[in-house]
């Protein structure tokens, strides 16, 4: 049957940071105590993982990225750096009016009253 509950025995078993709790509060299998480690080493793993992207570009930190070392496929043939893709914007631009037909038309649809389209 579509979207029927099924229902698996687990057996109880150690996760780190968890405790096993089938009951309906997931956050109530929190140990608070184990995870401040989790976040310190995810966060570490996280930082050494930047620094390795920095160094395979050639820079020296993160805010020297520019929009030409990324790119995006546009196609299963065509791949396009984003300085190419997305045009970079004079300061004040998008409020004094874009020549861009893409960016002028997302910016009318914009509000700052609601995430809807206008």
């Amino acid at each position: 049957m579509v979207g029927a509950a099924i229902e698996i025995d687990v057996p109880h078993r150690q996760v780190p940071g968890r405790r096993y709790d089938p009951g309906p509060d997931p956050a109530s299998a929190l140990v608070v105590e184990d995870k401040w480690l989790r976040v310190r080493n995810f966060r570490a793993a996280i930082l050494q993982a930047l620094s390795e992207i920095v160094a395979a570009a050639g820079l020296d930190h993160p805010n020297e990225f520019m929009p030409m070392h990324f790119s995006r496929r546009v196609s299963p043939r065509e791949v396009v750096s984003f300085d190419k893709h997305y045009p970079t914007l004079r300061p004040g631009e998008l409020l004094d009016g874009t020549d861009d037909p893409r960016l002028r038309v997302a910016w009318k649809m914009a509000s700052a009253e609601s995430f809807r389209p206008v």
